[in-house]
């Protein structure tokens, strides 16, 4: 078994060892000291800008009061007329594209229409028989009518047993002066899909259609219509 022999240490030594641990202690000292007095001026310099950052604000306010043609302010300090402003500019942005857009989608929706009753319309024999076509009209499915010329057939006509087996004729198409000359009726046509003699421009032009299926009276009817007010305003255009 080892023994250890304690060497007892000397007065000078004890007052030595107690100086330096003196000296570490103070160093240590310092040094807490160092580091806490960096955070407190850290926190005075954070306060001081705290404190500077509402008087700019204020400042800044003042001048956009003045400047804006509205009194209200918010609580940003902010004028309130140009936050209203900004929040209506998107709004009435929306408002017109959807108006924009909507108009758009109809006119692509009456462009289509158009072509479909075109289309329809060149199948049949006689592509301008006012039977094909709506009672609402465009303007430029009438202006394909009129490129188009007036229904005219010259087939044979069906004849109406209720009528005494009266019908339409290409004889109406003409008119025969007393000298016995011979004018045509440009305006009178024969739709074959609704068997009527009507007016076409009448039917382009006017609110009111005149056409007639008494074949009895055919004649006067048209000689009516010719002399009739609205035919010749009609016939002007």
């Amino acid at each position: 078994m080892k023994s250890y022999n304690y060497k007892h240490k000397s007065g000078f030594q004890k007052r030595k060892q107690k100086e330096e641990l003196e000296k570490e202690r103070n160093k240590l000292t310092k040094i807490g000291l160092f580091f806490q007095i960096i955070p407190q001026e850290r926190e005075i310099e954070i306060e001081l800008e705290q404190e500077s950052v509402p008087e700019a604000t204020v400042g800044s306010s003042s001048s956009l009061a003045n400047a804006s043609p509205s009194p209200s302010r918010n609580s940003n300090g902010e004028g309130g007329y140009l936050e209203e402003r900004d929040s209506e500019a998107p709004a009435a942005s929306s408002v017109a594209c959807a108006d924009i857009s909507g108009t758009n989608s109809n006119r692509e929706d009456e462009n289509m229409e158009e072509r479909e009753i075109i289309s329809v319309s060149t199948f049949h024999e006689y592509p301008t028989d006012m039977g094909h076509f709506p009672e609402s009209l465009d303007s430029n499915v009438k202006r394909y009518i009129v490129s188009m010329g007036s229904c005219k057939p010259t087939v044979p006509f069906p004849r109406d047993r209720e009528q005494d087996n009266g019908c339409f004729t290409t004889a109406y198409y003409v008119c025969k002066t007393k000298s016995g000359l011979e004018l045509p009726w440009t305006w009178l046509c024969y739709s074959p899909q609704l068997n009527v003699a009507y007016c076409e421009p009448c039917w382009l032009f006017a609110t009111l259609t005149w056409k007639t299926n008494n074949w009895q009276n055919v004649w006067r009817r048209i000689h009516q219509h010719e002399t009739s007010t609205a035919k010749s305003c009609m016939c002007g255009i």
